[in-house]
C-alpha cells in the first residue's frame, strides 16, 4: 500500500510513510468448520439480561412472530448429559494478555476471575477458567476468548465484544478490549478529592475499577448486556456502570468501598439461567423456575434503550449512579463536592506540576454531580415500568407518585443555587492559562475569557445541565399531557412556576451572586425559546411555554427600566427582546449558547473534532 502526501483540494492528508514508499500489513485470518449440532439455542427471554441473536422466520405458523429470537451464549456441556451434577466437558476459558503492565495486569487477571466465582455459585463449577496466553498465540486467533490491551492517549471505551453462529446464536469467539487510558482517568478523580500524594501511594481506587471493568466487558462476551438498573438493589451486577462510592464518613470523604467487589446476585442469577444444563425433559421448567425466583428477589433489567436517552423515564435506570435511589445518589453526590471544592488546591497536583494542572483535576470535582442530575430528572414526569411478559405477575409500567415527581423537582432546583454554581476565589487564582506544550484539551474548562478562567461560563454551563435535564421535550410532554390514574399530579406550568421561583426570584445578597443569577435565568430563557421553536415538541407544550414566555417578557421590561445597575439592566433588556423577537416575529435568537462541558461519561469519547483534541 503506499500513501500519498497530496490529497483531494483542500484537505491536507498527512503520509506515515515518505512518497512512493511501501510497507506490509500483518493479517490474521481463522477459517473454523460450521459447528456441530450437538448446540441447544435456547429461546431468549428479555427478562434475563443477555443479547438475543435474531434473524427472521418465514415457515413460522401465521400466529407466531416472522422474528426468532435466540439467546446468545457460549456452549457449555457436562460430561455426562443426564447428571445435572457431573463435570463440565469444556469450559469457557478466557487468556489474559500478558504484555498488559504491572500492577493492571495482576488486576485484570483478578477481575476475569469474578467470572469463575459466578459460574461456581451458578452451580457451574469448572464452568468458567482464567489463564495466561500462551506464549506465540495470536489474540485474533479464533480458538482463544482473550482480554487484551489497547494503549490510547485520551479518554476511550472498553469494548467487549463476540462472533457468532448467527443459526443458533451461539458464541464462537470472544475479545475484551481494554482500555488503557483508563487508569489515569481515576487516578484523576482520586487525585481531586484525595490529593496528588495519595493518588501516587494508593494504587486501591485505580485497581478496583480495573477489576471491576473488566468483569464488566468479559460480562458482555458470554452475552450479557448492560443491566442500568442493577445499582437500585445494591450493586446487583458488574453489567452497570458504576459511579465510584465516595461518601462522607465521619466528616470526610471515603472512597474504601468505591467498587464493587466480585459478581453481583444478577450476574450469578443470569448464568444460572443461560447456562445451566439439565435434561431436555426437565430444560423448560427449570428456567421457569429460575425465573420465577429472580422476579421474587426483584432482579430487574432495564438496558442501553431506557438510559442513555435524554428522554428516558425511569429514574431507577441509569448510567454512571450507585443508590437505591437518584435522590439519595444526587445527595451523596452533593455532599462529597462541597467537601473537595472547599479543599481544593495546590495539594491536588504533584510537586514540580505545573499550578495550571488543576484546571483538570478541578473538572470532575465541580461537574461530580452531573450524572445524579440526569438521573433525578428522570422522575419529574417518570415512569417505571419493566420488561413484563403474561403471567409473570410484574406491573408493566407505573407512574412516579406526584410527590415524589415534587420532591425531586425541589432537590435539582437546589442545585441551581449561587453557592452550589459558585467557584471559591481560592481555587479561580489557581486556575491560571497553560505554559507551552500543556495545551488545552478536552478534559480542561472552555471559557471565552481566554486565556482566563471563565467562572461564569463554567456556571452556565452547569445550570444549562439542570434546566435542560428538567425541561427536556419529552418529559415535559408528559407533564403536559399527563398519565392515567395520577391525582394531583405535577403539571408542565407548575414545573416552569418553580423554575422561575427559583431562578428569577431568587434572593441575592453580592454582585457575585447576581452574576450567578443571571446565568440561570439566560439558561432558562434559552431553554424555554428552544422548546418553543421545537416543530416535534407536542403542541400542549409549546401552547404553555409560550403563554409563560408572555409573561416573562412583561416582567423581564419591567426589571431593566427598573434596575439601576448597568449589567441587570442590560442582561434583562436582552431577554425582553429576545423573548419579543420570537413572539412577534417568530426569529429565534442567537445568544451564547452554554460553553461544551468536558467529556461526561468517565471513560469515554466524546466526539469532539481532532483538532480540538491537539
Amino acid at each position: 500500500l503506499t500513501f500519498a502526501t497530496n490529497g483531494p483540494p483542500g484537505r491536507t492528508v498527512r503520509s506515515i510513510v515518505p512518497d512512493g514508499k511501501s510497507f506490509q500489513l500483518r493479517q490474521h485470518l481463522s477459517l473454523l468448520p460450521l459447528p456441530d449440532a450437538r448446540y441447544q439455542p435456547r429461546t431468549f427471554d428479555p427478562r434475563t439480561g443477555f443479547y438475543p441473536s435474531t434473524f427472521k422466520d418465514y415457515f413460522q405458523p401465521i400466529q407466531t412472530d416472522l422474528q426468532q429470537r435466540w439467546t446468545s451464549r457460549h456452549r457449555l456441556l457436562r460430561t455426562d448429559p443426564a447428571d445435572a451434577t457431573s463435570p463440565i466437558a469444556n469450559p469457557i476459558v478466557f487468556y489474559i494478555d500478558p504484555g498488559i503492565p504491572e500492577p493492571v495486569r495482576t488486576a485484570t487477571y483478578q477481575g476475569a476471575k469474578w467470572w469463575e466465582e459466578a459460574f461456581a455459585q451458578a452451580g457451574l463449577p469448572g464452568g468458567f477458567r482464567v489463564e495466561w496466553l500462551p506464549a506465540g498465540a495470536d489474540p485474533m486467533d479464533a480458538r482463544y476468548n482473550v482480554v487484551q490491551w489497547e494503549n490510547r492517549n485520551e479518554r476511550g471505551w472498553s469494548i467487549g465484544g463476540s462472533l457468532g453462529d448467527p443459526r443458533t446464536g451461539e458464541i464462537i469467539k470472544a475479545m475484551a478490549r481494554m482500555d488503557s487510558h483508563r487508569a489515569r482517568t481515576d487516578y484523576n478523580l482520586y487525585a481531586a478529592f484525595f490529593g496528588a500524594a495519595a493518588a501516587a501511594s494508593d494504587t486501591a481506587f485505580v485497581l478496583a475499577r480495573v477489576r471491576q471493568v473488566t468483569a464488566h466487558e468479559i460480562g458482555h462476551t458470554i452475552g450479557l448486556a448492560h443491566n442500568y438498573t442493577a445499582s437500585s438493589y445494591d450493586r446487583g451486577s458488574v453489567m452497570d456502570y458504576p459511579a465510584p462510592r465516595i461518601r462522607m464518613v465521619n466528616g470526610r470523604p471515603d472512597a474504601s468501598a468505591a467498587y464493587d467487589r466480585g459478581p453481583g446476585a444478577f450476574d450469578v442469577w443470569a448464568i444460572r439461567w443461560g447456562y445451566g444444563i439439565w435434561p431436555a425433559a426437565v430444560e423448560a421448567d427449570s428456567l421457569q423456575a429460575i425465573m420465577a425466583e429472580g422476579l421474587r428477589r426483584g432482579y430487574r433489567f432495564l438496558s442501553d434503550n431506557d438510559a442513555r436517552p435524554e428522554s428516558a423515564s425511569d429514574p431507577r435506570t441509569n448510567l454512571w449512579d450507585d443508590g437505591a435511589t437518584a435522590e439519595e445518589f444526587l445527595r451523596h453526590q452533593m455532599d462529597v463536592r462541597r467537601w473537595a471544592i472547599a479543599r481544593f488546591g495546590e495539594w491536588n497536583i504533584r510537586d514540580g506540576e505545573p499550578v495550571s494542572v488543576l484546571q483538570e483535576r478541578f473538572v470532575p470535582l465541580y461537574f461530580w454531580h452531573r450524572f445524579a442530575i440526569t438521573s433525578l430528572a428522570k422522575a419529574i414526569g417518570g415512569v417505571e415500568y419493566a420488561f413484563a411478559m403474561k403471567g409473570d405477575g410484574q406491573q408493566a409500567s407505573r407512574a412516579v407518585p406526584a410527590a415524589r415527581q415534587r420532591e425531586a423537582l425541589t432537590q435539582l432546583l437546589s442545585t441551581l443555587e449561587p453557592a452550589e454554581l459558585a467557584i471559591p476565589d481560592t481555587v479561580q487564582i489557581l486556575l491560571a492559562p497553560r505554559p507551552s506544550s500543556y495545551g488545552i484539551g478536552i478534559e480542561s474548562f472552555r471559557s471565552r475569557t481566554t486565556p482566563i478562567f471563565d467562572q461564569l461560563g463554567a456556571a452556565r454551563t452547569l445550570a444549562q445541565m439542570t434546566i435542560d435535564a428538567i425541561l427536556q421535550s419529552e418529559r415535559a410532554a408528559r407533564l403536559a399531557l399527563g398519565v392515567p390514574n395520577q391525582p394531583d399530579r405535577l403539571t408542565l406550568h407548575e414545573v416552569i412556576d418553580e423554575l422561575l421561583t427559583a431562578t428569577w426570584r431568587g434572593a441575592t445578597r453580592t454582585a457575585d451572586e447576581a452574576a450567578l443569577r443571571r446565568v440561570t435565568q439566560r439558561a432558562l430563557v434559552d431553554r424555554m425559546l428552544a422548546i418553543a421553536a421545537d416543530a416535534d415538541a407536542a403542541q400542549e407544550v409549546r401552547d404553555i411555554v409560550e403563554l409563560k414566555l408572555a409573561s416573562m417578557a412583561t416582567d423581564a421590561k419591567t426589571r431593566a427600566t427598573a434596575s439601576p445597575d448597568v449589567p441587570m439592566r442590560a442582561h434583562w433588556s436582552a431577554i425582553a427582546a429576545d423573548i419579543t423577537r420570537w413572539r412577534e416575529r417568530r426569529e429565534l435568537p442567537t445568544p451564547s449558547p452554554a460553553l461544551r462541558a468536558p467529556p461526561g461519561d468517565p471513560f469515554g469519547d466524546d466526539g469532539w473534532p481532532s483538532t480540538l483534541r491537539e
